[in-house]
């Protein structure tokens, strides 16, 4: 069911369609918003701007009150759908997305955008069947820090796919798959899609496509080392993904956790952002 308010070339009827056998896959762009203006038509313009023709994008916005929505309105006849609406936080609004979807899932955030114009062509012809999940590299960034992940020449195999997180910015999901796993563990505030991503490796073919898929803004809730109760949830809550993971940890390793994160959290409030980038990315700083 669509909300009251909501536009974009859907609501005029026009849907589109997956079509792999002619190397042209559907990709489904979800974006979700609120209140963020200084960003969202950056995002919006790296999806327009795509060389690659066969894309949807889907936008979810809570209710912005700061100007976002008029934005979204300004690009009605570019966007697929949009919809403005209250919700139950983050992964909520994703999940909504994901069940308008109609091609492969792609999560790029209101503060993120698409490396380059033909990031979408470049990938599509890789793209072989629904049953797959397929994934590339994201560069995280902030006005000091920069670095690629995973990292070039890397070897991704079922061993690096267990011990490290997919990002959830770059990987591409067939809609039908993803409505079957949404983010939807509701005593996980954050770490719903490290959850939902490892367990569907262990189901379904993975493929890393080696490409920069989306440049990704430093500043998120799992970037943020401001506040206590916000960091020892971080730990809390990747203790808890790993225990519904079976992911054995000792007890060395969680008080090591605990321990750097607390260390993390009094070098950022004490002596700064840019202290903190240098004690702990030191090889990621920007000349």
């Amino acid at each position: 069911m669509v909300a009251s308010n909501y536009g974009g070339k859907r609501k005029r009827g026009s849907i589109k369609t997956s079509l792999i056998r002619d190397k042209t896959p559907l990709f489904s762009i979800i974006t979700v918003v609120f209140n963020n203006v200084h960003t969202i038509e950056r995002c919006i313009n790296s999806v327009i701007g795509q060389s690659y023709n066969n894309i949807e994008h889907i936008i979810i916005d809570g209710q912005s009150t700061d100007g976002t929505l008029e934005i979204i309105k300004k690009y009605d006849n570019e966007i697929d759908l949009w919809i403005s609406e209250k919700d139950k936080g983050i992964y909520d609004a994703i999940n909504k997305g994901i069940n308008f979807a109609n091609g492969y899932t792609l999560m790029l955030h209101s503060d993120d955008y698409l490396h380059d114009e033909n990031v979408l062509e470049q990938i599509a012809p890789n793209f072989k069947s629904e049953n797959t999940i397929y994934f590339g590299s994201v560069k995280n960034y902030n006005e000091l820090v920069e670095w690629q992940y995973p990292e070039e020449k890397i070897e991704i195999n079922n061993y690096w796919l267990e011990k490290n997180p997919i990002p959830h910015q770059s990987v591409f999901i067939f809609h039908e798959i993803h409505r079957n796993n949404l983010f939807d563990q509701k005593d996980l505030s954050m770490g719903n899609d490290r959850f939902i991503l490892t367990k569907l490796s262990r189901e379904y073919e993975v493929i890393y496509l080696n490409k920069l898929i989306t440049c990704v803004q430093l500043g998120g809730d799992s970037n943020n080392w401001k506040n206590l109760s916000k960091v020892l949830d971080y730990v809390n809550q990747s203790l808890k993904v790993d225990k519904m993971l079976d992911i054995k940890n000792n007890l060395y390793y969680v008080f090591y956790l605990y321990v750097v994160s607390i260390i993390k959290l009094i070098v950022f409030k004490f002596f700064g952002r840019k202290k903190f980038y240098k004690y702990f990315y030191k090889k990621y700083l920007k000349k």
